[in-house]
């Protein structure tokens, strides 16, 4: 008798295998947490981390180790489904944490802001929050690494904000594309713990 292949069931059934760990060649992933009373219905996204890489996610990793920085609880975690693989990160136009971002804006402003305050010299006195004589003097010594430590020091709720809004919008792309969540070696990130997690332990 012809065994007849059903197409939908493998893809099912390969869809909700559990995603492996590269360095440990299993299916346990770790997250580091402050709570000992973490279920998967109870997850919450904090959607205004400054520490997040693939956007706004439930993040785990692949290393203890690494776990443990973001808190001192380690949860075993199990999850499955369709994620995106990261090679290049900045082929994603993600930057990471806060800080990585605030780094990466702040060559290309130290590289560009004199030019800028040449076109709109008036803009970027109120942008820098700094009196007009100080502005001259900074401008005229070429001075554009304390011109951009202004820039960043007085508008940085403003690109926080940015950050935040670069990192939903990843997500939300990759949401769109069907995905449920991005991976590498080191970190996943699972865009819906509640439809994504198999097992959460505390160990």
């Amino acid at each position: 008798m012809k065994t007849i292949f059903n197409f939908e069931r493998f893809l099912n059934e390969y869809l909700n295998e559990s995603i492996i760990n590269q360095r440990s060649g299993n299916d346990i992933w770790y997250h580091g947490s402050s709570s000992t009373e973490l279920k998967i219905e109870n997850i919450k996204i904090n959607r205004e981390s400054n520490q997040m890489f693939y956007g706004d996610a439930f993040y785990v990793s692949s290393d203890i180790t690494l776990a443990k920085k973001y808190g001192k609880y380690i949860y075993e975690v199990i999850f499955d489904g369709n994620f995106f693989e990261v090679k290049d990160r900045q082929s994603l136009g993600t930057y990471g944490i806060f800080e990585q971002y605030l780094e990466s804006i702040r060559d290309s402003y130290v590289e560009n802001i004199l030019d800028y305050i040449q076109e709109s010299p008036e803009y970027w006195k109120k942008k820098l929050k700094i009196s007009k004589k100080l502005l001259q003097e900074l401008y005229n010594e070429e001075d554009s690494y304390t011109l951009t430590d202004y820039f960043i020091q007085n508008n940085i709720n403003d690109l926080f904000q940015e950050y935040i809004d670069n990192q939903i919008s990843l997500r939300e792309e990759y949401e769109e594309m069907g995905y449920e969540g991005l991976i590498d070696i080191t970190q996943a990130a699972i865009f819906n713990p509640q439809k994504s997690i198999q097992s959460l332990k505390l160990i």
